[in-house]
C-alpha cells in the first residue's frame, strides 16, 4: 500500500504544474470566447434589424455557415460526464491528488461552459436565416 500511495503522491505533484497551466488557458479560452459569442450576437442582432437588402454580401454565407456547422453539445456532454467521473474517481484515492483533480475538473467545465454558448448561437442564426427567406 505504501508503494502506491508513493506513486499516486509522485502523480499529484506531477500534474500540480499542468493543471495550473490548464486552468489559466481554460480561463483564458472562456474569455475569448465570450468576446467571440458577445460579437457574434451583436451581429446576428444587427442583421435581425437591418433589411436584407443592406445586409453585407457574406452575410447570408455566415450564416449558413453557422447553422451547418457540427457543434453537437448534448453529445459530447454524455462523454465530458464520464471523464469528470473518471477524474473524480482519480481524487479520491489520495488527498494529493484531489487538489489538481478538483482543478482539472473545473478547468473542463469552464472549458465545457464556453463551448456550451455556440449551440445557442447556432439556433439564433438558423432562426434569422429562415426569417430571412
Amino acid at each position: 500500500m505504501g508503494a502506491k500511495l508513493t506513486v499516486v503522491n509522485r502523480l499529484a505533484r506531477a500534474i500540480e504544474g499542468p493543471a495550473g497551466d490548464l486552468e489559466a488557458a481554460a480561463e483564458d479560452f472562456a474569455e475569448r470566447m465570450a468576446v467571440c459569442a458577445a460579437a457574434f450576437g451583436a451581429f446576428l442582432q444587427w442583421t435581425a434589424s437591418t433589411p436584407r437588402s443592406d445586409w453585407p454580401e457574406d452575410a447570408e454565407e455566415l450564416l449558413t455557415d453557422v447553422v451547418e456547422a457540427s457543434w453537437d453539445v448534448k453529445a459530447i456532454a454524455v462523454e465530458f460526464q464520464q471523464v469528470l467521473a473518471l477524474i473524480d474517481m482519480f481524487a479520491t484515492s489520495s488527498r494529493h491528488l484531489r487538489g489538481p483533480a478538483r482543478r482539472i475538473a473545473a478547468s473542463l467545465r469552464t472549458i465545457f461552459r464556453s463551448v456550451a454558448v455556440l449551440e445557442e448561437l447556432q439556433v439564433a442564426a438558423a432562426k434569422l436565416k429562415a426569417s430571412a427567406l
